[in-house]
């Protein structure tokens, strides 16, 4: 079953799923509220781009005729190749398949998929809760922090950049911490398809598997089992680079060539833009280190702080306590958490990345936020 609660009674089943039924109805009911955001129009044609590109490569003719005398561009001269469209080309797709001619239904028809794939993450932010909690409360309550966050909501229907990204992030989690626990070659396989729709997104998406890799290697030692780790994370890399391939159209003619094209484009991404931040216009390309430390702050609940500061100290109270020692799955879940909460803070202030729109390009770590705020209610 999609929501498995083995663990949990019968009543904690049903209150479950009705809460997530409710959560999915009043959703689907609110979509239509939101305006559109001024980067849905060129992610729109990004996903035209690709289709085209792929049906030229598959079905020529086909491709030709529903495409009829309409002037798409080459995806080799598209200024925005570099993007992944993991999500932008199957709604696009499926915009020609039901025919939506309408100007808004198009738009509306993306923000219904937007919501429906954070709905879906939100599915598997409770399951990685109640894997490490085990405690049916703690891992419902945390998931309406990570729902009810005013910035997350919003955006949740209508962000199909960063919204996407995040949800794809709180999914491959939960398959890495599946892998983490369980290291077959099943679960290297899906933890390897999940991560490489995150990173088909966004190239940043590869900070799960810098993060995934080292923790096995680390319980490979731990557990003196080194042959075992080597094998099913060689089995991982291998099905991670091909589906990274697979679903990311502009990677097909020179796989390593391109990513690496694309990935140092991202790197040094370039705006002419200003921040307004703290009564001054700042260049997005040089914004102060405490730049996304105080967007966090300023629009984060203070509830929510308090608890993820607590839950921060717990956690690490609880590493020292142990002198490093890593003795249980929890401890490594916390580390994954928290690898991921500090790593892309830390790789932003050191690279000087170029920010603009708040903190919106790392949205993907407030889950991690959550966690912590949640480790915080199950020691209360």
């Amino acid at each position: 079953m999609f929501l498995n609660l083995n663990q949990n009674s019968k009543n904690e089943k049903i209150f479950t799923i009705l809460f997530f039924l409710i959560y999915l109805v009043s959703g689907l009911y609110l979509v239509k509220d939101y305006g559109v955001s001024s980067d849905e129009y060129s992610s729109r044609i990004k996903g035209f781009v690709t289709l085209n590109y792929i049906g030229e490569k598959i079905l020529p003719d086909l491709n030709s005729k529903i495409k009829g005398d309409k002037n798409i561009t080459k995806l080799e001269d598209y200024k925005e190749k570099i993007y992944g469209v993991v999500f932008e080309a199957p709604v696009s797709l499926l915009e020609i398949l039901l025919k939506i001619n309408d100007k808004k239904d198009q738009f509306l028809l993306r923000h219904y998929f937007v919501f429906l794939t954070f709905f879906v993450s939100t599915i598997f932010f409770f399951k990685s809760l109640s894997l490490r909690f085990n405690n049916f409360y703690v891992s419902l309550i945390g998931t309406c922090l990570l729902i009810f966050s005013p910035r997350i909501f919003a955006n949740s229907f209508y962000n199909n950049k960063d919204l996407v990204f995040l949800s794809l992030i709180i999914i491959s989690s939960y398959y890495s911490l599946i892998f983490i626990n369980k290291p077959n070659k099943l679960n290297a396989i899906k933890f390897s398809l999940f991560s490489a729709l995150s990173i088909d997104v966004r190239v940043l998406g590869l900070i799960v598997p810098i993060i995934v890799y080292p923790i096995n290697f680390l319980k490979s030692l731990l557990n003196k089992e080194i042959k075992h780790y080597l094998k099913v994370n060689l089995i991982s890399i291998f099905f991670l680079v091909v589906f990274i391939i697979i679903f990311w159209p502009y990677l097909w003619e020179s796989p390593f060539n391109n990513f690496v094209f694309a990935f140092k484009e991202m790197s040094k991404f370039e705006i002419t833009t200003y921040n307004l931040f703290f009564g001054k216009f700042i260049e997005a390309s040089n914004v102060p280190w405490y730049f996304i430390p105080t967007w966090i702050l300023i629009t984060t609940p203070i509830l929510y702080l308090i608890l993820f500061f607590a839950g921060l100290i717990l956690s690490l109270k609880m590493i020292f306590m142990n002198r490093f020692k890593i003795n249980n799955d929890k401890m490594l879940i916390d580390i994954y958490f928290f690898g991921l909460f500090i790593g892309p803070l830390l790789a932003i202030i050191l690279f000087n990345s170029t920010l603009y729109n708040g903190w919106r390009q790392l949205y993907f770590i407030y889950p991690c936020l959550i966690y912590f705020s949640s480790l915080s209610l199950d020691f209360i």
